[in-house]
């Protein structure tokens, strides 16, 4: 890892876990943690992406490379859902699965293209059209409260 990566993955390992949706923490792998901090460096805002990244991956798929969902027939959230099965979505970010490297650096690279462009797309909900597939409505306040959260903990940039 580079140093400015070091940096960036040493303050997010430093923050608190995310929770899911009962309230449980999202154990962060510092594995992944540094796949982020590598994409995140080499940005204009490495801070914002990362926490970006980091919300959206632990949400997304508990920050698992293999995670795949919404696989025809199945209720979301599906356990028994793999890419094999025709899931649409796949990996860290949830991102379609046909565009979807296998690999957490290639899906990180992939997400954050996507988020880019999300936030570029709506500005005023900039997570919305990432999550709803182009849509600008006010979707995802939660995660935008976490990234903020996140980037109000003390780092170096």
């Amino acid at each position: 890892m580079t140093p400015a990566a070091v940096v960036i993955a040493r303050w997010l390992l430093a923050t608190p876990s995310l929770l899911d949706g009962h309230g449980a923490p999202i154990p962060r792998p510092p594995a992944i943690v540094e796949v982020i901090a590598e994409a995140a460096v080499v940005t204009d805002n490495p801070r914002m992406w990362a926490a970006t990244l980091d919300v959206m991956s632990g949400h997304e798929s508990a920050y698992r490379p293999d995670a795949a969902g919404d696989c025809p027939g199945m209720r979301p959230g599906d356990p028994h859902c793999t890419r094999e099965l025709g899931a649409a979505s796949c990996g860290l970010g949830q991102t379609p699965c046909r565009e979807t490297p296998r690999d957490a650096a290639g899906q990180v690279a992939l997400m954050l293209r996507y988020l880019r462009k999300s936030f570029m797309a709506c500005p005023s909900h900039p997570l919305s059209p990432y999550a709803t597939g182009g849509r600008c409505i006010a979707w995802g306040a939660t995660r935008e409260r976490e990234i903020k959260a996140l980037l109000a903990i003390p780092g170096e940039p």
